[in-house]
């Protein structure tokens, strides 16, 4: 029997942080992330790159897109369900052209500013060829997103360690539960809570089980998993994609590397 039960290095769990904006506090939050070898998709606003000492500059972009995700968030913050997709698309792409200028990498993350949307625009965002796009909700859940357009995290950060306790609870992992949390840094120095963070971090890493991603790395690993070809008695299997999956076959972890892979 074959089961799409692991993630990467056969972990059975997944845990991701997405931060918007782009405060310079950002850097603050990617260092303590780094600490824990967790991982973070920073949603950054280009036209607040360099434009105070409040907000990141593009040398600070560069060196966050070395161990973590940089994706969009507009290059206004613009109310999108209210304006002309004329004008959403030069939003969307001037903000992807100007990340994509500063990392030297494919920006094809989104997250909604203010939670907003409408169909326009989650039609355009496939159009241009976005992977996926995070709201603004809680669904307090640990479940994949049935539509990665409309990705909806497990909490804000201020709930993440009652759901972290929870998280490390979990007992089944046959569904691949996926732990997100998500935010803005100037609200742990609005609040002086910080801690949160740390607390957070701190009950997740008794657990070993965890695999710490982006986003656009769950992303592409769940569809990958998804566009894998079995072929007929199950023995062998081809992955069409560029990630390498991991499974259960007959019990024993395998790993699906591009191209085939012999079972039997």
């Amino acid at each position: 029997m074959i089961l799409f039960d692991l993630f990467p290095n056969k972990k059975t769990k997944a845990v991701t942080f997405s931060y918007d904006d782009g405060n310079v506090l950002d850097l603050k939050l990617a260092e303590i992330l780094d600490k824990y070898g967790a991982k973070a998709t920073f949603n950054l606003v280009s036209g607040w790159i360099n434009a105070s000492e409040n907000f990141l500059s593009s040398s600070n972009v560069f060196e966050l897109s070395k161990t973590h995700e940089i994706a969009n968030h507009t290059k206004s913050h613009f109310w999108n369900e209210r304006i002309p997709v004329d004008q959403m698309v030069t939003q969307l792409i001037d903000c992807k052209n100007a990340l994509e200028d500063m990392t030297g990498k494919p920006v094809t993350g989104y997250a909604y500013p203010n939670g907003k949307y409408n169909d326009e625009l989650l039609a355009l965002l496939k159009a241009l060829g976005f992977s996926y796009a995070r709201t603004a909700g809680q669904s307090r859940t640990f479940a994949h997103p049935e539509n990665f357009m409309l990705w909806t995290g497990t909490c804000h950060h201020d709930n993440a360690v009652g759901d972290a306790k929870n998280f490390t609870k979990l007992s089944s992992y046959s569904k691949l539960p996926i732990f997100y949390i998500w935010g803005h840094t100037h609200d742990f120095k609005n609040r002086n809570n910080w801690h949160v963070l740390t607390e957070t971090l701190d009950i997740l890493k008794e657990d070993s089980s965890i695999w710490y991603a982006t986003n656009i790395e769950l992303c592409e690993y769940l569809n990958a998993i998804k566009k894998l070809r079995i072929c007929s008695g199950e023995k062998s299997i081809y992955n069409p994609t560029n990630v390498t999956v991991f499974a259960t076959v007959d019990g024993n972890a395998v790993e699906l590397k591009p191209g085939l892979t012999t079972l039997k």
